[in-house]
């Protein structure tokens, strides 16, 4: 952006606070219908060549894989980048001084490969 820039006053048609998972998906899927998006965040996100896993992952169900879908990450980067969750493991210890309870449910006791993607954040957030 040059000096005469950024004292223009620009128009946009959807202001998107904060570039998040959520959010750049957001801005992704408006932006594919045409309009013109402002996405405004104080961290921009590093570029993909410049991001490792942090530790932190997102769990994707299948409609929230599908939504990513459509705003243009492939299929070919979740293959990539995530890991299938083939197990449901739930730990409840949520009232103290009793036994913790602990579960698992595989994807395929109910037919299926998988329940959806386990992907880093840090990798997705700069992929999108």
């Amino acid at each position: 952006m040059n000096d005469d820039d950024k004292n223009q006053i620009q128009s946009f048609d959807i202001a998107v606070s904060g570039a998040g998972i959520a959010g750049l998906v957001f801005a992704q899927l408006m932006a594919n219908l045409g309009l013109k998006i402002a996405l405004i965040d104080p961290a921009p996100p590093p570029p993909p060549s410049n991001i490792g896993p942090s530790g932190k992952t997102v769990a994707l169900m299948e409609s929230s894989l599908n939504i990513l879908k459509a705003s243009g990450f492939s299929q070919d980067l979740i293959d990539e980048h995530g890991s299938p969750l083939k197990t449901m493991r739930i730990i409840d210890d949520s009232i103290a001084g009793s036994k913790t309870i602990r579960s698992e449910f595989h994807a395929r006791d109910i037919g299926m490969d998988y329940y959806g993607y386990n992907i880093p954040n840090g990798i997705l957030r700069a992929l999108l």
